[in-house]
């Protein structure tokens, strides 16, 4: 920092600032040397001053040269400058080195060292931290303004007979920072829910104009990091990652009188029909050769005197009720016949298993793809609305986006938004009821759908996702806070303390008893193919008795 000082015509002291506090991060060291009256209003001009010259009260070392009849009086400047050291004038030509030191939130004038002309001084060790000694105490305990929109569980409101207060990740985070620093804090909210957004005409709304006023020091919530966020304001590390999602609502699965059919392919029905005919009409060949070999007409599966249908058609009974897992009786007499048998209840063995665990399984779990995977898909049909939440940064990025897909989004939403205003609530809640209610899909973050699964067991999300999101402290543009903030933040990381915060507030119980495998009450929407089956098999049987009464008939004619 480059000062120049003059002296006017009442002998106050002039200060002008050649650089702008936009260019500084740190520490910066002054030296104020004149006559006592032109040195406490240059003390008393940098603490009536603006918000950026009251940073210097805080960040800058000071250092000043005052007569020993003046020290006391000195007090009530020294005491409200954190860095300030003085060389006090004694008398016989002696020097002495005073320094201000914060103890229990009271600022002291303490003596360090005395110099005279006889004296070697340089055999004095000093250093920094006993110059100046309140650097060990971080902050000093000044207070800090934080604005926040409590947006759960990264900052929750809690209201009780002691008044207000706030929970979530980020106060836990705060918390860790304002100790490690040693500075309180006092937070204000922001009513109208805006997080940060640059409008058309260039000016910003939302906490980061609030920053940008220097109304608070920094912002913190569910507050993410963007390229425009960035040219107006600094931002420390990130202390989470979100990634930008689609959220719908689960499809409510549809047993159907199909149900019986899904666990294999219908290919695989046609195979084991074709296999089951097959392996009946060689039983039949392999059978009636072997009892021609045997020297005799009687088989298992006919008896003497029966032709080769009624010889097949009890084959297919008897080898289609080894397939149900049914108990048959048989009297091969074919070496061949009783090889190929064993085949195939092998066969039927493996099938009914697999048949068997997949269909429990189906009733178990019934878990349905959503109809789009993608927000691709999502914009290319009909039978869907979707919506967001304004005035975020979402608004630019789909808005002004290279990628076609984000600008049918965003124009999707401007449009759907015209005969239902409540596609742009900011109102969550509203938002994730429009989606449980369906068909609609709203765009959010993956931290939304972990906190309100538990609430909403029907929803869920796409597959794909679209971007990261980076959560971090938000500062004023050149602010001193923002190495000391990193430097905390990464002491948490460090410790694992932003793992445990995580798991504080992301618990695996949240999860919805919806996603857990667990035994269902079998309804009729599930037995239905089972009573279809039994209604097709009476009318199968009806049928058939009409046939053979009808040819009986005939016969008897004839």
């Amino acid at each position: 920092m480059v000062f120049q000082f003059r002296q006017t015509n009442n002998s106050l002291g002039h200060m002008e600032v050649y650089t702008k506090l936009d260019s500084w991060k740190g520490l910066g060291n002054v030296l104020v040397i004149g006559q006592f009256t032109f040195v406490v209003n240059i003390f008393q001009e940098i603490l009536s001053g603006n918000d950026e010259t009251r940073l210097m009260v805080f960040e800058f070392h000071w250092l000043t040269v005052i007569p020993r009849d003046f020290l006391s009086s000195f007090y009530s400047v020294s005491r409200r400058f954190e860095h300030l050291a003085m060389v006090v004038e004694e008398k016989n030509d002696q020097l002495s080195l005073w320094t201000t030191e914060r103890v229990m939130d009271v600022s002291n004038q303490d003596f360090l060292l005395e110099w005279s002309p006889d004296s070697n001084g340089s055999d004095v060790p000093l250093d920094t931290m006993t110059v100046f000694p309140n650097h060990k105490y971080g902050l000093g305990g000044r207070t800090l303004r934080m604005v926040t929109i409590p947006w759960p569980p990264f900052v929750v409101r809690n209201e009780d007979e002691n008044g207000t207060w706030y929970s979530g990740l980020c106060i836990d985070v705060l918390e860790y920072i304002a100790r490690d620093l040693n500075f309180t804090y006092v937070i204000s909210e922001m009513k109208e829910r805006v997080w940060g957004q640059r409008l058309p005409n260039g000016t910003w709304v939302g906490m980061t104009a609030v920053l940008m006023r220097k109304e608070a020091d920094f912002a913190l919530s569910g507050l993410s990091v963007t390229a425009d966020r960035a040219t107006v304001t600094d931002y420390t590390k990130g202390f989470f990652y979100d990634e930008v999602v689609l959220l719908v609502s689960r499809p409510t699965a549809e047993a159907g009188w199909t149900f019986f059919l899904r666990p294999f392919h219908w290919l695989v029905y046609i195979v084991i029909g074709a296999s089951l005919l097959l392996v009946t009409a060689l039983h039949v060949c392999l059978e009636r050769h072997g009892a021609r070999v045997e020297g005799t007409h009687r088989t298992p599966l006919s008896l003497e005197g029966t032709g080769v249908v009624t010889c097949t058609t009890r084959a297919v009974y008897t080898f289609y009720g080894i397939l149900l897992g049914r108990t048959v009786e048989y009297e091969g007499v074919s070496c061949a016949g009783h090889v190929l048998l064993s085949a195939w209840l092998m066969f039927s063995l493996i099938t009914v298993a697999t048949y068997t665990g997949k269909l429990t399984a189906f009733s178990v779990v019934t878990k349905e793809k959503v109809p789009f995977n993608t927000l691709r898909e999502l914009v290319r049909q009909d039978d869907y609305r979707w919506g967001m939440m304004p005035n975020t940064y979402l608004d630019s990025v789909l808005s002004t986006s290279t990628n076609e897909d984000y600008r049918k989004y965003y124009q999707g939403v401007l449009e759907f938004a015209r005969d239902d205003p409540s596609v742009l609530s900011r109102n969550l809640s509203v938002q994730l009821s429009k989606v449980v209610g369906g068909p609609y899909a709203y765009l959010s973050v993956s931290s939304v759908y972990h906190t309100y699964r538990a609430r909403f067991c029907q929803l869920t999300t796409v597959s794909e996702r679209l971007f990261t999101d980076t959560y971090a402290v938000h500062l004023q543009k050149g602010s001193p806070y923002t190495d000391l903030f990193n430097k905390a933040i990464e002491k948490a990381k460090e410790l694992g303390l932003l793992d445990f915060w995580l798991r504080k507030w992301f618990p695996e119980s949240t999860q919805c008893e919806a996603d857990r495998a667990e035994v269902m009450s079998v309804t009729l929407d599930l037995m239905q193919s089972a009573f279809v089956m039994a209604v097709a098999g009476v009318g199968l049987a009806v049928l058939i008795l009409t046939v053979e009464m009808f040819v009986r008939r005939f016969r008897h004619q004839h």
